[in-house]
């Protein structure tokens, strides 16, 4: 009986050692914080649809976090898009997953290099857009009006119409220091999109036709429907306001 008290003494002071070692290594070892930040994509400015907003992410574990960034979109003031007006709204929001937060390599490349790239905080996320914007514009030589019913035709006519885009991407990217409150983060991944195009003011029993142009790869119009592949990019100079 003492035999077993003593055993069971033993094998409880071990196991409460090896917890505390695992603890300490695991604190130790760890490069992620719960943290909050505010972002600015200076980037969104040269995009075909110019894009003004803010983002906020939230990491609340040491592997997941939440990002939303809210925009308003209108006309690009860096080029001509040959459009009236255009203005509107994009949503984006991500879930992303850090990993490489106790990176070990197979070859041994030194503490501090396997630190720094911790430090990056490498993530792969998945990424939701919504885009609704409204545009307006003269009939072009590709676009015209036709009555189904008299077979009629306009091409001077002045049209406003709206647009809606979802997309979803996968995404891949990275933070850099420059300093205790601001990091730099560059992301970007590949994913698919639908674009569904409705005209607002056509006369009654008008619709509108376009005028069949080449095949091959092309960006579609502003005004035509679309799906396909897209990708996404973005630098985000971002400030964190709470750590712990």
């Amino acid at each position: 009986m003492r035999i077993i008290a003593i055993l069971i003494f033993c094998f409880t002071n071990f196991t409460i050692a090896n917890a505390q070692l695992n603890n300490s290594k695991k604190a130790k070892n760890s490069y992620a914080e719960s943290e909050k930040y505010i972002t600015f994509n200076p980037l969104a400015l040269a995009e075909p649809h110019m894009a003004i907003g803010a983002g906020f992410g939230n990491r609340f574990t040491e592997r997941s976090e939440y990002f939303a960034e809210f925009s308003y979109v209108m006309k690009p003031i860096f080029y001509d898009m040959n459009i009236t007006s255009l203005n509107g709204y994009r949503l984006l929001t991500q879930y992303r997953y850090h990993f490489l937060q106790r990176w070990r390599p197979l070859i041994n490349l030194g503490k501090k290099r396997r630190d720094r790239t911790a430090r990056l905080n490498p993530f792969v996320g998945v990424e939701c857009r919504i885009k609704r914007f409204s545009f307006s514009d003269n009939i072009s030589p590709a676009l015209f009006l036709q009555n189904s019913t008299t077979g009629d035709i306009i091409k001077d006519f002045s049209y406003k119409a709206k647009a809606l885009v979802l997309s979803t991407a996968i995404v891949f990217g990275g933070s850099y220091n420059i300093n205790d409150k601001w990091k730099l983060e560059i992301a970007g991944g590949i994913g698919g999109r639908n674009r569904r195009v409705s005209f607002k003011n056509l006369p009654n029993g008008y619709e509108v036709f376009n005028t069949p142009r080449l095949s091959g790869f092309r960006i579609p119009a502003i005004y035509e429907n679309s799906e396909g592949g897209t990708l996404v990019y973005a630098i985000r100079v971002k400030y964190f306001f709470e750590r712990k």
